[in-house]
């Protein structure tokens, strides 16, 4: 008997200590109101192992096709980015783990019942690759979008597609965030990655040119950038094939010229204030590179 009640107490001081611990740690993230959230996500991470973030090692997202596994034209990554100011300042906390295969994510949604008990639902995804907060611009770019230059220069076409609700980090992924002194990854965005790479590429390929446009979707509207917005026409040719007529295009020599034709046309794109971003994108933007025989190559 005695051995029970000591054992008892045991318990109790260890459920009292844990209590006291979860407390304190929601004080920071979501308040007092959200002990029992984190302690069923913490719960839930620990009986999956589900461990901190660890960076990307997996090469490029194309291997298991070029080593004869089903062929697939689309490859769809998701990437976690950090928590942003206003949240931190929320107290929000983080309701999205991976498993360490970096392809199937974990959303943990807090739930409070009608009797105003607490419950997380545990919602899995999988996917073909996931990054997460460790993981720059630079890691992106070499498992995902590097991969496909041999087959753009080989006469075929590539597509990539950033997609997500306001503040999800797409601008930062496309563009960077500019800080020169940052050691995040994520100083250059995926389009000066690739236009150091197609620029070195086609000076390897003198009777290459490289072109650039770039136009926005707005409000049912096909608008040129480059062009001071001008309104565009979308029509389909004899061929079946969607042309955009009257879109203008750039020829691109130098990383700089293109570099200097995403900001021209960036600050002409349509923007408005959220709760997550003060000049939110309000269109969707395509930046479109081609390589055309050079007319004056002999």
């Amino acid at each position: 008997m005695q051995k029970q009640r000591e054992e008892r107490r045991r318990r109790a001081e260890e459920a009292k200590l844990r209590r006291e611990e979860d407390t304190k740690a929601a004080e920071g993230q979501g308040g007092i109101e959200a002990v029992d959230f984190l302690r069923k996500i913490h719960a839930y991470r620990e009986a999956h192992g589900l461990g901190e973030a660890l960076p990307w090692e997996g090469g490029n997202v194309w291997e298991d096709e070029a080593a004869g596994g089903a062929p697939s034209s689309i490859r769809v990554c998701v990437r976690k980015r950090p928590m942003l100011k206003p949240e931190v300042t929320r107290h929000d906390f983080d309701v999205v783990s991976a498993d360490s295969d970096h392809s199937t994510l974990i959303v943990h949604e807090p739930k409070t019942k009608v009797d105003l008990t607490k419950e997380v639902g545990n919602h899995r995804f999988t996917f073909d690759a996931f990054f997460n907060e460790e993981d720059g611009n630079d890691r992106i770019y070499a498992a995902t979008l590097a991969p496909l230059l041999d087959h753009v220069f080989s006469g075929g076409h590539a597509t990539v597609f950033a997609f997500g609700q306001t503040g999800s980090g797409k601008t930062c992924t496309m563009a960077g965030h500019g800080l020169r002194d940052a050691t995040d990854g994520n100083t250059h965005g995926l389009y000066k990655l690739a236009a150091h790479d197609l620029v070195s590429r086609v000076a390897h390929h003198r009777n290459l040119v490289l072109g650039v446009s770039f136009f926005e979707v707005y409000r049912g509207l096909v608008l040129d950038l480059l062009g001071e917005r001008a309104r565009l026409e979308v029509l389909e040719d004899g061929k079946g094939r969607v042309q955009i007529v009257g879109l203008r295009e750039e020829p691109i020599y130098h990383v700089d010229d293109l570099l200097h034709l995403v900001r021209q046309a960036e600050e002409l794109r349509a923007v408005g204030a959220t709760s997550a971003n003060e000049t939110s994108s309000r269109s969707h933007a395509i930046l479109q590179v081609t390589t055309t025989d050079d007319p004056d190559d002999p």
